[in-house]
């Protein structure tokens, strides 16, 4: 494509499309009209793609020499762009969430190290919240015992031959949290992730998102 373009007005939303070539637009044009002949029998699993039927069902096509002219109503176009807008904000603030757990399980983790050092061995205790008057403040100055999503981190101290081994839990969005034999990395853009588990063990992750 050469240039996009998009223009708002108060009954239509016009995009002009160049390939900088009239052949080009003309089978941009054709491949249009196909899926919108056949957007009356696709799947619509969800309000979106039910809004993408109704967008290619609604949409009028013009190519004239150097560009390809789609015409939509607005009250179609906009709540589509809207719904996208609302999902993509969505997966940003979980991601931004899965990042402040993450860093806040370092800094856990770097503490719990930092007393093993001193002790020989990790702090005992059923939850990071018993672990306060151990860690903090001479570790760590505010311990955090709850994860991004308002969920208390579940905690696991090793004995005998694992005594210097520990392990800190998030049950990520849903806060249910589903065991420590969990392995491997997730992406968080594929549906049903956001509720994943994040495990960190000795300094580092052995379960979480992919996180750049």
């Amino acid at each position: 494509l050469k240039s996009v373009t998009l223009s708002v007005g108060l009954t239509d939303c016009e995009m002009t499309i160049s390939t900088g070539d009239p052949e080009g637009n003309a089978n941009l044009a054709a491949m249009f009209n196909t899926i919108k002949s056949m957007s009356g029998s696709m799947p619509a699993p969800n309000e979106q793609a039910k809004m993408g039927k109704k967008l290619l069902k609604e949409a009028d096509l013009d190519a004239s020499g150097d560009e390809l002219i789609v015409t939509v109503p607005t009250d179609v176009f906009l709540p589509m762009i809207m719904k996208a807008a609302e999902e993509n904000m969505k997966k940003a603030l979980g991601k931004g969430k899965s990042k402040a757990t993450m860093g806040d399980m370092k800094s856990i983790g770097m503490a719990i190290e930092s007393y093993m050092t001193d002790h020989g061995s990790a702090p005992e205790g059923e939850s990071l919240e018993a672990l306060k008057e151990k860690l903090s403040p001479f570790y760590i100055k505010t311990l955090p015992t709850k994860d991004a999503w308002g969920n208390p981190f579940q905690y696991k101290y090793g004995t005998g031959e694992d005594k210097e081994r520990y392990w800190i839990g998030s049950g990520g969005k849903d806060g249910v949290f589903n065991g420590w034999d969990q392995h491997g990395f997730y992406d968080l853009d594929q549906p049903g992730n956001e509720g994943n588990d994040v495990i960190f063990s000795n300094g580092e992750f052995y379960y979480g998102p992919k996180v750049k």
